[in-house]
């Protein structure tokens, strides 16, 4: 038998950052990038992890950052999954200002910036840069040189984006901050 899917059940706390997941998460089944893997929280507390959710919650309908106990179950697609970002009327070299917002992602020199909102539940962070190139939390926000995309897709790999007919996983649209 073989599949037409390379997914597999995993903890979250066995992921890597920038490994592709799909977790219940506020009554709703997501889809969402590792941020971080297992931060202690102390002796007696369970340990969290940081996600960055692609898809929209009952509370946000941008991409957004919690926190979630690390021995949560999680479909993984690993981390050879496949970012296409889409070309539009802002996509030019050094348009910064104004025209980032919730859901953008970014080519900033050759590195990939996505942006990732609070989520409302979560009081801990502000708005979070993720380098999607290195798999690391971005030091600073983008240069000014970046150029920004009208919107970017996920796919589960490479096969599946080249395959007739298939569709991404999900596609994000920079939305209004």
């Amino acid at each position: 038998m073989q599949s037409s899917t390379s997914t597999n059940v995993k903890l979250i706390h066995e992921t890597v950052p920038g490994e592709l997941v799909r977790i219940r998460h506020a009554d709703k089944l997501t889809l969402a990038i590792v941020l971080s893997v297992a931060a202690s929280n102390g002796p007696n507390r369970p340990d969290t992890c940081v996600l960055g959710f692609l898809e929209a919650t009952p509370d946000a309908d941008y991409p957004t950052h919690a926190r979630i106990n690390s021995d949560r179950k999680a479909i993984s697609y690993g981390t050879d999954w496949l970012l296409e970002p889409v070309f539009g009327e802002r996509s030019w070299p050094g348009n910064h200002r104004g025209s980032l917002s919730k859901g953008s992602l970014v080519l900033d020199g050759e590195t990939y910036l996505a942006l990732f909102y609070q989520n409302p539940d979560d009081s801990v962070h502000d708005e979070i840069w993720y380098d999607l190139t290195l798999c690391d939390f971005s030091a600073a926000s983008p240069s000014g040189l970046v150029t920004p995309f009208e919107c970017w897709r996920v796919w589960e790999s490479r096969p599946h984006f080249e395959r007739h007919g298939s569709k991404p996983l999900c596609e994000i649209t920079s939305g209004p901050i």
